[in-house]
């Protein structure tokens, strides 16, 4: 059984006036739940609450009890500050490598998407955290485009690496930013680009180690945090290394570096509620 990790620490800015800084989108209602409600409840069948936790800032602690009165408060992670979801995820790893072994799986997954087809969505999620298992791969899922989207990031699909009912595993080869309109219509053309769903599965050691390797300035300050823990100096080392993190996503400092990405590509109605365009999209005519 996999750990969960919940990013909820976003600010929301693309959906400002309805997400504002006290009331990220993650706690804006949709469809009738919070996006981490929903999100929480997608993976929760997966994980149990004993194997859930929520990574967010310290002034959302109300609210995220609020939503999620199930979780132990033992189970939320705090980032002393907002840098991104690199140093968040790394910092979330080191938390969970005191508590779990290094080979333990761990999905990452946003508190801001919709999932319109959740069975499906917890197939993918089995398949990934059997290839993550070896503690090898990191892995990411990739959304079939249905149009040329532009405000999306692309994955990039290499050889094939494993299939069944679940969906295809593919080696990834480069992931590109959002891309004007041609270019996306160049990616929909040739049928090797996927949606970047910003949704992850790997083992604590692996993620830790990648960022020893593909991102050493992040990693450093990672070690500096582990061996704090539990010290005197655990709050102060955590707010300095923290603040000098910089503020960068997983994907610039790990994913387009690394070598060992698998993908695996599988339809499940995914949305990135990131914008209001997005928003409109999801929400019934």
């Amino acid at each position: 059984m996999p750990i969960a990790l919940v990013m909820a620490g976003g600010k929301g800015e693309r959906l400002w006036p309805a997400s504002r800084s006290h009331r990220p989108k993650q706690f804006i209602s949709l469809l009738g739940k919070t996006l981490l409600r929903h999100t929480v409840e997608r993976i929760l069948p997966l994980v149990g609450v004993d194997r859930l936790y929520v990574v967010t800032q310290k002034e959302h602690l109300e609210a995220t009890l609020r939503e999620l009165p199930f979780l132990p408060p033992s189970h939320l992670i705090f980032e002393p500050v907002g840098k991104n979801t690199a140093p968040c995820i790394g910092f979330s790893a080191v938390r969970l490598a005191r508590i779990f072994s290094p080979g333990e799986v761990m999905v990452v997954l946003p508190a801001d998407h919709m999932v319109f087809e959740e069975e499906k969505f917890r197939e993918a999620v089995s398949l990934a955290v059997e290839v993550a298992q070896s503690g090898e791969w990191l892995v990411t899922f990739g959304i079939p485009p249905t149009h040329p989207h532009t405000g999306y990031g692309y994955i990039r699909c290499g050889e094939l690496f494993r299939k069944d009912f679940r969906g295809c595993v593919y080696r990834g080869e480069g992931f590109t930013e959002k891309p004007d309109l041609s270019k996306a219509e160049e990616y929909l053309r040739s049928g090797k680009y996927l949606w970047n769903s910003g949704i992850f599965v790997w083992t604590i050691g692996a993620i830790l180690s990648a960022f020893k390797t593909w991102a050493p300035e992040i990693g450093r300050g990672l070690e500096h945090i582990a061996e704090s823990l539990g010290t005197p100096e655990e709050g102060k080392v955590l707010v300095e290394v923290f603040s000098a993190f910089p503020s960068i996503s997983i994907d610039y400092a790990v994913m387009e570096r690394a070598s060992n990405i698998l993908v695996v590509s599988a339809s499940f109605g995914w949305s990135d509620v990131g914008s209001w365009k997005s928003l409109g999209e999801i929400l019934p005519k």
